[in-house]
């Protein structure tokens, strides 16, 4: 599944991208959006779809990821145009626009999607 997914701090939006799921979001180079901030965790949730829904966990982080100021415990459904937070970052999913078939594949750009590196915010929340 395809969404998008914007960060803010505040009413600033710092990051806007299409993203696959299941996407990582942590500190850590290996994940899939990296985000250096002193109160996210190495590997801090998931966004995930089950069944259609489209689902975020926490994955153990230290300062927790939130759903309308409570704790995410245990995997919650998010909806479409709604969000969580991680500190003061807000990460808002909605559906990603769809995209026009391709005539025939490019597999040159397969491949090099396979080896594409984590996204990574560093420079963005310093």
């Amino acid at each position: 599944m395809l969404v998008k997914l914007d960060i803010l701090d505040g009413s600033t939006l710092r990051f806007s991208k299409v993203v696959h799921l299941p996407c990582s979001i942590g500190r850590s180079r290996l994940c899939n959006i990296s985000i250096v901030h002193p109160l996210v965790s190495r590997q801090h949730c998931e966004i995930y779809e089950d069944h259609g829904v489209v689902m975020v966990r926490d994955l153990g982080s230290m300062n927790g990821t939130y759903y309308k100021n409570a704790p995410i415990r245990r995997s919650i459904p998010i909806p479409f145009n709604d969000g969580f937070m991680i500190a003061s970052l807000h990460f808002v999913i909605s559906p990603a626009e769809a995209e026009p078939p391709a005539k025939e594949p490019d597999y040159a750009a397969l491949e090099a999607d396979s080896a594409e590196e984590p996204e990574d915010l560093s420079d963005i929340f310093k």
